[in-house]
């Protein structure tokens, strides 16, 4: 069973609202120190399926440059990076050979892979969230000056 209740307000979009409820902040929350694209790739491409790698390979230096990835984010980017890779890799299926398929008895029944493309999207969508890639997940993202990796995701291709 999941956490009740609304999602939690960080402390910064509290002070930036003036606290409008005076509740005690929480001061003690985590701060992780950025990562850069870079640093997630190096650390972390055995992990990754080469779809997934792809994916990250596009997306990774925006949201190094927008400064909302930190070392404790990359568990997950990379199941952010597998689910959108599955998806891909059912839709490519489902394009290819079609949504549905005949049992032995002659019904047309959908296939596996339109629950497994669902389920991945659901499961992509709801990660991307947390990391403010839709218009309406932007706003609810606050990132701090120094939230900037040290070293671009070109420096590895470059290697």
């Amino acid at each position: 069973m999941g956490i009740r209740g609304r999602k939690p307000i960080s402390p910064a979009l509290k002070i930036a609202a003036g606290n409008p409820g005076k509740q005690t902040l929480n001061t003690d929350e985590p701060k992780p120190r950025p990562i850069s694209a870079f640093d997630l790739v190096q650390r972390h491409s055995q992990d990754m399926s080469e779809a997934a790698l792809e994916f990250w390979l596009d997306i990774g230096p925006v949201l190094e440059e927008c400064g909302v990835i930190t070392e404790m984010d990359w568990p997950m980017a990379i199941l952010m990076c597998e689910s959108y890779a599955t998806y891909v890799k059912c839709t490519r299926v489902l394009n290819e050979i079609g949504a549905t398929m005949t049992t032995e008895k002659g019904y047309e029944v959908p296939r596996p892979e339109v629950a497994m493309a669902r389920r991945a999207l659901k499961d992509c969508e709801s990660l991307m969230v947390n990391f403010g890639m839709s218009p309406a997940a932007r706003t609810r993202v606050k990132v701090s000056p120094e939230g900037k990796g040290e070293e671009g995701l070109g420096d590895l291709l470059d290697k």
